[in-house]
């Protein structure tokens, strides 16, 4: 199926109407059903490459920013005991030697995802 759509965006970037055009245009790519094809002046090139840039660097600052959320999740006490098969005595005994330390919230122990995940890595 092709997409045909004409638009002088020459006059258009990087105003409102610039973005809302690559807005569109990235939302017909994901979908996957049309051919599409671009006819782009010298100036509109070099605006539809920096949109493009900067819409890469806005999802890799997402991407980033939400491994990172998955990494700083917490892990209870019994769910560590359960991923790295080991007693509340040995998570004692690490806490005391610095291997895995905890995080306290109240009177409830926690662990770092991360740092969970780095032992097992080992």
């Amino acid at each position: 199926m092709d997409f045909d759509y004409t638009k002088d965006v020459g006059d258009s970037f990087p105003g409102n109407d610039g973005k809302l055009f690559f807005q569109q245009l990235s939302q017909l790519i994901a979908c996957g059903k049309y051919r599409i094809c671009l006819h782009l002046d010298e100036k509109s090139v070099m605006a539809f490459t920096l949109e493009l840039c900067r819409c890469i660097l806005k999802e890799k600052a997402f991407m980033t920013s939400e491994i990172k959320k998955e990494n700083d999740a917490l892990l209870t006490k019994k769910e560590v005991m359960n991923l790295l098969d080991v007693s509340s005595t040995t998570l004692w005994s690490w806490r005391r030697k610095n291997y895995l330390v905890p995080i306290k919230i109240g009177r409830k122990v926690f662990y770092q995802k991360a740092d969970v995940e780095n032992l097992l890595s080992c």
